[in-house]
């Protein structure tokens, strides 16, 4: 008897453990950014490969609470942080991985169409991976351009500077997980804005440890219950 019992504790373990890591799975939705300051101006249109050059920031953005590939705004413009974690997305936790001008503000600049301030005229890229549902439609809202490749297909082409538009796509592709790859800049003043619906997946890895711990505890589970009916 307490053999079984200490089994069966054993087994409570290894389901609090999943719990945990399905938790931290989640959390390992993962977007990358890189961010070239001062490399548009309005009017102008945006291109459909990234800046050459080194990149000014580059970043990390996780987030717990949500899985939405893109939910950023800023009505003032001013600072890199401030329309990475806000709209939607007040979860961000945004890591610097390089560059010293990371709030990417100028001081005492005034944001004006063709004027150089916090985000105004900066190309920002993201890139990560999203799961994709054959035959679903996605959306995609951007102020002021934005170009966005989901497994080598260009979805979104808006390349023109407008006010907030959103934009609609149907996934023509199989069901499964891409690597996506977005371009976005802000050229005609604040506000800045890019959301879509389309979702940031866990990291590969964790996914993997996950679904090896749930065999795991399906075959513990068995091996209890086979062990009762004995």
């Amino acid at each position: 008897m307490k053999t079984n019992l200490g089994k069966l504790l054993i087994f409570g373990a290894v389901l609090a453990a999943l719990l945990v890591l399905t938790t931290a799975a989640r959390a390992d939705s993962t977007l990358y950014g890189k961010v070239w300051a001062g490399a548009t101006s309005y009017p102008a249109n945006l291109s459909t490969t990234p800046p050459s050059g080194t990149p000014d920031v580059t970043f990390a953005i996780t987030n717990p609470t949500t899985s939405n590939m893109f939910g950023f705004y800023s009505q003032t413009d001013n600072d890199l942080t401030g329309f990475l974690t806000n709209g939607g997305t007040n979860g961000n936790v945004v890591t610097y991985l390089t560059g010293d001008n990371q709030n990417n503000v100028a001081e005492g600049c005034t944001v004006t169409p063709g004027g150089t301030c916090g985000i105004n005229n900066d190309v920002i890229e993201f890139t990560g991976t999203t799961y994709m549902v054959n035959g679903q439609t996605y959306s995609l809202t951007k102020d002021d351009t934005a170009y966005l490749v989901i497994g080598g297909d260009p979805v979104v082409t808006a390349l023109n500077d407008t006010a907030a538009e959103t934009l609609f796509f149907t996934w023509g592709g199989a069901t499964g997980t891409y690597a996506f790859d977005a371009l976005y800049s802000e050229v005609n003043g604040a506000p800045a804005t890019l959301k879509s619906d389309i979702a940031v997946t866990p990291e590969p890895g964790n996914m993997l440890l996950l679904g090896t711990g749930l065999l795991v505890a399906a075959f513990v589970f068995r091996r209890q219950v086979m062990g009762h009916a004995v």
